[in-house]
């Protein structure tokens, strides 16, 4: 690469995702749960693909899993809902309920949502499978434990995404600018650290995938601009460009 010496310029990229990922981590641990846009939804889908091997049904007599609507009503996810006003459930007597509950429930109510419910179908049922597809990785390696190991690991393994979309940034710029280091940290510093992108991007929602293939299509995007299409180069944006059609059909 031009001008490239061991260490330079990526340290400061290499700092400035480590920050990323704590903030991330940060948003990921500390909203409280079922309160990101639509999450009971796409942990639903993400649910009943890994535990039916299938998407969610349009027709059915329950939406989400036993076990998912167990600790919705845990922590009271319903009242929360567009309530500023109101706070999760934080006792530890009805944590020691859930506990015992959770307990008693067999492998069948992970597995006894089918996607539909007399309230009407799984909102997230249209989307395409990838994303809810890369979220099987943190649900099967947390199987063994609750409903909340997996439900926290995912969500961290979506901030992730945001990293993606923060390097993919900073490459992009350094393609128009390849000798201003610090507008290339600036650009991808906004990305990385914004607090819409890492709320949403750090919760289970199939845009932190579109946000992070968006990125690296334009990056690739510039980079034919500013270089001339290539055979490798031409099939690595086709390839962001379908990973972003498979995410998010809208």
């Amino acid at each position: 690469m031009r001008g490239f010496r061991v260490g330079e310029p990526y340290r400061p990229l290499a700092l400035l995702l480590i920050a990323g990922a704590i903030v991330g981590i940060a948003w990921a641990l500390l909203v409280p749960a079922w309160q990101a846009p639509d999450e009971p939804a796409h942990f639903g889908y993400a649910q009943t693909l890994a535990e039916q091997g299938r998407l969610p049904a349009a027709e059915g007599d329950k939406r989400f899993s036993t076990e998912q609507e167990l600790a919705a009503e845990a922590v009271e996810s319903d009242q929360l809902a567009a309530n500023p006003l109101a706070r999760p459930e934080w006792s530890e007597e009805e944590y020691e309920r859930w506990r015992a509950q959770q307990a008693a429930l067999d492998p069948g109510d992970r597995a006894d949502g089918d996607g539909a419910g007399p309230e009407g179908g799984n909102s997230a049922r249209t989307n395409p499978p990838l994303y809810y597809a890369y979220e099987l990785v943190p649900y099967y390696v947390a199987s063994a434990g609750d409903l909340f190991d997996r439900y926290y690991l995912m969500r961290i393994w979506s901030a992730l995404l945001l990293l993606v979309a923060a390097a993919a940034t900073w490459a992009l710029v350094r393609e128009l600018a390849p000798n201003r280091p610090l507008l290339q940290l600036v650009a991808a510093a906004v990305v990385a650290l914004q607090p819409m992108a890492a709320f949403v991007g750090s919760s289970i929602n199939p845009d932190a995938l579109l946000v992070a293939s968006f990125a690296v299509a334009l990056w690739l995007g510039v980079r034919v601009i500013c270089r001339g299409l290539t055979l490798a180069a031409g099939t690595a944006l086709c390839a962001a460009t379908a990973v972003a059609i498979l995410t998010k059909a809208t």
